[in-house]
Parts: C-alpha cells; sequence; structure tokens
C-alpha cells in the first residue's frame, strides 16, 4: 500500500528488531513492527485502518490514522512521498569515499579466511599473547614526555596500519554472509581518520558483530608481529617503536568509553544500541534528581547508568593527569604548535618533534575550543 522495499530481522534475544530501508538501519519495538506488516499487507488505507484498531484495541479516525503514520514512520524511508531524512550521530565528519564497496571487499579477501567463528578465538588468543609478550619485553624504554626520533620514517611505517584496520572490519563481513560498504577517510575530532562502512552488520548475529569489531585490531596484531620480525633480524629500532605503537593502538581501540572498536563491542555484548546516548540520558537523570523519580529500574537501566559514571571517571582521570598534573606543559602547547607549524611549512623535517602528551593536549584544547565555539554559537542564536 503505502510502504517502499525495507526488510527486518530480530536484534538478538531481545525484543527489538533491527529494520533496514534505502535511508539506514533503525531499531523499532514489535508495536511497531506489527503496524509496519499491516500497512504491508493491507491494499488500503481503509483496510489497514481496520486491522489496526483490530490489533491494537483502538478506536482511531482515518484523519488521525494518517496523522499517526506520518508521525511514526517519516524518515525511516517506508512511507511514500515521505521526503524527511532521519540525520545520523555520526561520529566521523566529512566523509570522503575513497574505495567503493566492490573494491574494499576485493582487497580485503585475502584477510577474510581469519574471521570465520569455528577458529577465529583461537588466533585472536595467539596474536594477543605473541603483542603481550612484545610490549611487556620493550616498553620500560619509552617515555610519555620523550620526543620520537625518526617522526617521518615513524609516520610512513605506521601509517599502513589504519588502512590494515579497516580491512579488517570490511574482510569480517564476507564470512557473516553481510555485504559491506566503502571505505573512506573523515575526520574524528582533529584527526583525519580512515572509516568502513560495515552498517549492514547490524543484521547479523551477535557472535558476527563482535568478530566485526575484534577484525580490526586483529589485523594490527599481524602487522605489529611483522613489523617486530624486521626488528628481530634487523635490530632497527624503529621497527621495534613501530610495532608496540601499534600494539598499544590496538590496546586502545578496545577501549570501551569512546567510540572505537571496544565501544561497539560492548553495545554488542549486552545488546544494547546507543550506548553513549542512553548513558548520558541516565546520567543526566541522576544528577538534576529525575532518576529516583522514574519508575523501577531494570538490570540494564543500572548496568547503563554504572557504565556513565565510570566513564565519567574516566574522564575526570584525563583532565587530571593531561591538564592539572602536566600544567606548565599543557600552558606551552600553543607555543609548542606554532613551532611544529612553522617546521612543518619550512620543510625543515631534522626539528619536528611530537610526543605522545603533546597529541593528548591537542586533543583537550580541541574538545574546550569546540565547547566554547557551540556556547558562543547558541547565545547568538538566541539572542536573534
Amino acid at each position: 500500500m503505502l510502504i517502499n522495499n525495507y526488510s527486518i530481522k530480530k536484534y538478538d534475544n531481545t525484543l527489538k528488531y533491527v529494520l533496514t530501508t534505502k535511508q539506514g538501519h533503525f531499531y523499532i519495538n514489535k508495536s511497531t513492527k506489527q503496524l509496519i506488516e499491516i500497512l504491508t499487507v493491507e491494499e488500503t488505507i481503509d483496510e489497514a485502518l481496520l486491522v489496526f484498531n483490530t490489533t491494537f484495541e483502538s478506536n482511531l479516525s482515518k484523519e488521525s490514522f494518517l496523522d499517526f503514520l506520518k508521525d511514526r514512520l517519516k524518515g525511516l524511508g517506508l512511507l511514500k512521498g515521505d521526503s524527511k531524512i532521519i540525520k545520523t550521530n555520526a561520529y566521523v565528519k566529512s566523509k570522503i569515499k575513497l574505495l567503493p564497496a566492490n573494491a574494499a571487499a576485493a582487497l580485503a579477501l585475502p584477510f577474510s579466511y581469519f574471521f570465520k567463528a569455528t577458529y577465529f578465538w583461537y588466533l585472536f588468543t595467539i596474536l594477543s599473547i605473541i603483542c603481550a609478550t612484545i610490549v611487556v619485553g620493550y616498553i620500560d624504554i619509552y617515555d610519555l614526555n620523550s620526543p620520537f626520533e625518526n617522526v617521518i620514517h615513524l609516520i610512513l611505517l605506521a601509517l599502513p596500519v589504519v588502512f590494515i584496520h579497516e580491512l579488517g572490519h570490511v574482510a569480517a563481513c564476507r564470512p557473516a554472509g553481510i555485504k559491506n560498504g566503502e571505505i573512506g577517510l573523515g575526520i574524528y575530532l582533529i584527526f583525519p581518520v580512515f572509516y568502513s562502512d560495515i552498517s549492514n552488520l547490524w543484521t547479523a548475529t551477535k557472535q558476527q558483530r563482535i568478530i566485526a569489531n575484534l577484525a580490526g585490531a586483529f589485523n594490527q596484531c599481524l602487522y605489529a608481529i611483522i613489523m617486530y620480525g624486521i626488528y628481530y633480524f634487523t635490530e632497527n629500532k624503529i621497527f621495534l617503536t613501530v610495532s608496540i605503537l601499534i600494539i598499544i593502538d590496538g590496546v586502545y581501540q578496545l577501549y570501551p568509553f569512546v567510540r572505537s572498536d571496544g565501544y561497539w563491542i560492548l553495545s554488542d555484548a549486552l545488546s544494547i544500541p546507543n550506548l553513549q546516548q542512553k548513558g548520558k540520558y541516565n546520567l543526566l537523570n541522576l544528577f538534576t534528581g529525575r532518576w529516583s523519580k522514574l519508575k523501577a529500574h531494570t538490570k540494564t537501566e543500572l548496568f547503563i547508568l554504572s557504565y556513565s559514571i565510570i566513564n565519567l571517571g574516566f574522564v575526570l582521570f584525563y583532565i587530571y593527569f593531561l591538564v592539572i598534573d602536566q600544567w606548565n606543559s599543557f600552558l606551552l602547547f600553543p607555543k609548542e604548535l606554532s613551532t611544529l607549524l612553522y617546521h612543518l611549512i619550512t620543510l625543515n623535517w631534522q626539528e619536528l618533534q611530537v610526543s605522545p602528551l603533546f597529541i593528548f593536549h591537542g586533543i583537550v584544547y580541541f574538545i574546550l575550543g569546540k565547547y566554547v565555539f557551540n556556547l558562543i554559537k547558541s547565545k547568538v542564536k538566541n539572542r536573534k
């Protein structure tokens, strides 16, 4: 009747369903699923209204029913003539497609054999043990405040891993029987980052989604072990440095309190989509006193609240470590940044010095600047 092409699949062992349309993937409840099925089966609006009122024990008029449909289904790509598009709150901005889906799948094909559930977990465990051994054996030679040597060579050797990481996510789609999207470049915070469109995995099983989320770190482990192998035979320290940095970054990718692989793993393992948004909502209710006034809380809601509190604790810790404890270094960041830009502009590569602490300070400055900008923007908008 009014419905465009779509598919609906159950989301794990929950009461939610994944609706897939040309607009994307959406989580819907059982009632919305029933409504969509009624509109699909019935040929006229009058027949659909009759079945709807019977199914949901309502007494809507034809006009009220049409208004209800527009309000409930608008932006989902279901109703014919619906031009509204629901904007997704993507954490990667300004996306640029680098590889179309078919090319990405072809390049990822050699890796896809690693991600079959029958033996993936054994391979991942072995690689993790090897990488942990490398880090434990050599990590004591590094200092957060010490600049890296041979920055350009370091970047050239480490840069391929970001692409290899995304190929891992794409490769994991094939064993799951899911069609992957493109690989591209975007902006996350202040950094250019690669991304892979594997949004179709929302319709896969829980285990397949978790494996796909781990696939990037898996590929990083492979690359790090290769870099260590080159160091072992050449004794060139830069390969060891690259290996350790890649392993550390791979571990960071599993950190569940930012929009990295670890966040999606936790969300999929618990079957809780939109975990951060729900966490912020529960945390706001707690601080405003509305939490205690709400109805009885489920175990899931209590977990989400606990997750948000722990997340807030990490944020406060980072603020202390990166700003308060390193106050002098934090204040010197603008000067160090201008010096770095000067060396880049003048092509004075030998003077380039970048420490991990400098990068962390840059992130804090960007977040603070963005907050101030949005605050000023909202004030100006309110005045108008």
